[in-house]
């Protein structure tokens, strides 16, 4: 009777210590702990996005339009991730300066400023706050591509010829919004601030300072 007893509890706790290990091998994508692990696996997100352009060197607001594409990482709830942002910016200005050398001693000018920006961009997307809202933000250096075109009148019957300069400089970004979510994906507002260097000799030297607002939709899959 005392072996039968023996026996009994022996086959009691080698079943208690083998149950956890016969449920991990049932289903092996379950993890040993209570909370299920993150899959291992990487993502892919792409955006497409419109806005307008607030610069602080003294031309008028503008607008951008761009494109991103990125990497998912699967660290922080798949929240992570690495890319490029590709846009495209315009802003003008325009004015009259006295000068008694032309004709009517004063002439007008206008500057067109166009920003074509590579952008590379690590990004945290907080996909555990909520259900439906994704609040993000990124950081990276911009590789500006600048080109001004400065064109005037002095008086009625004297155009001022056109003079363009191109050049680039390196500055760097951060983008921060909120994401809703709709289908794969989600609608998301996004604001940029950015800074780099513009130096040319028509416009003179600056700094090409910025807040930008876009609207658009971002796929993550």
């Amino acid at each position: 009777m005392r072996a039968y007893l023996v026996a009994s509890a022996t086959l009691s706790l080698l079943l208690a210590s083998a149950g956890p290990a016969l449920a991990q091998a049932a289903n092996p994508d379950q993890p040993s702990g209570s909370a299920p692990a993150e899959r291992d696996h990487f993502g892919f997100l792409a955006a497409a996005k419109i806005g307008g352009l607030v610069p602080f060197d003294g031309l008028q607001p503008g607008y951008q339009f761009g494109v991103e594409a990125g990497l998912i990482l699967p660290v922080l709830h798949h929240g992570l991730s690495i890319g490029a942002d590709v846009d495209y910016a315009q802003a003008t200005t325009s004015g009259t300066t006295t000068d008694p050398r032309v004709t009517g001693g004063s002439y007008n000018w206008n500057i067109n400023q166009e920003f074509f920006t590579i952008m590379p961009v690590i990004m945290w997307r907080v996909t555990t706050l909520s259900k439906l809202l994704v609040p993000f933000i990124g950081a990276g250096p911009r590789i500006y591509m600048y080109r001004s075109t400065v064109y005037g009148q002095a008086g009625a019957n004297n155009p001022i010829s056109n003079t363009t300069e191109v050049s680039s400089q390196v500055g760097f970004g951060v983008p921060f919004g909120l994401e809703v979510k709709v289908g794969p994906g989600g609608f998301l507002a996004e604001f940029l601030a950015q800074w780099g260097l513009l130096e040319h000799t028509a416009t003179g030297d600056s700094q090409a300072a910025a807040i930008g607002l876009s609207l658009g939709y971002r796929l993550a899959i």
